[in-house]
């Protein structure tokens, strides 16, 4: 009995502190070459290798399995944070290149986007072209925010609403659904 309700005390943490970061969702639209894209439970992703440090007071998780390389603001926990950053959209590996972080605001390879508090979602709206595709066709999908002067990634869907492939630094990206 007593091993027993350890397996469930045991289990029941687990539960809970896995639960603490909401998985990102995502939905998508696309009409002929119009794309709506929308990551609801999103949060942020610091990069410790590129000395990016989550705002002070920010809860911090370890959650994306890269425990010695990021930290992870969940919006659920940092609404104010999330709804005060400038949300963009990126192609990774694309035929027009990838705009660099300091280009965010003028470069027209990037697509602007915008942060919906209430679903805690970042929300992407965009004409879809052959420059925003890989070599082989994918429109990979890299966001970001920026938050002060640092430019974390956003949460990336894992499973569930749309397809995700990683690059070769093992790296998720969602995939625009073309036709």
């Amino acid at each position: 009995m007593k091993t027993t309700f350890k397996l469930l005390a045991i289990s029941a943490t687990l539960a809970l502190a896995t639960s603490a970061i909401a998985a990102p969702t995502c939905t998508m639209q696309v009409t002929g070459n119009q794309v709506k894209v929308i990551i609801a439970d999103t949060g942020l992703v610091y990069r410790l290798d590129r000395q990016q440090i989550p705002p002070q007071g920010a809860k911090v998780y370890t959650g994306t399995g890269r425990p010695d390389v990021d930290r992870t603001v969940s919006c659920k926990d940092a609404n104010g944070i999330c709804a005060g950053a400038t949300w963009y959209l990126r192609f990774a590996d694309a035929n027009q290149g990838f705009p660099g972080d300091e280009a965010l605001a003028s470069d027209p390879r990037v697509v602007p986007c915008t942060y919906d508090a209430g679903a805690l979602a970042q929300v992407c709206s965009f004409s879809l072209n052959d420059g925003m595709k890989t070599e082989s066709g994918q429109v990979r999908m890299h966001f970001s925010a920026k938050v002060g002067d640092q430019v974390p990634a956003a949460y990336q869907p894992q499973r569930g609403g749309c397809a995700v492939t990683k690059d070769a630094d093992g790296n998720p990206h969602t995939i625009a659904a073309t036709r």
